[in-house]
């Protein structure tokens, strides 16, 4: 994950299926283009932690930060800034 800040950032789930997102996301530090983005999920089975189904590695996130069919758009479309480099502060 980006080193951000979303301790004042919420997703508010509707009673007709939409979410709210309500708050502020602090970045950490800059992120310039390219930036490269691996994702992954973890279980928590028994008391340890193991793989889960979600892996992906993501050369440049700067290139499919904005497109429709990925699964961070519905998020990312409502940023003011669409497109890097991020600067270090308040998105």
């Amino acid at each position: 994950m980006p080193d951000v800040n979303m301790a004042l950032f919420s997703v508010l789930p509707q009673e007709d299926g939409t979410m709210v997102l309500n708050g502020t996301v602090r970045i950490n530090k800059d992120y310039g283009n390219p930036t490269r983005w691996r994702m992954y999920s973890e279980r928590l089975e028994q008391g340890k932690w193991h793989p889960g189904i979600v892996s992906r590695d993501i050369p440049n996130i700067c290139a499919v930060l904005q497109v429709p069919t990925e699964a961070w758009y519905q998020f990312t479309k409502h940023l003011y800034q669409k497109q890097c480099p991020f600067k270090y502060g308040v998105w």
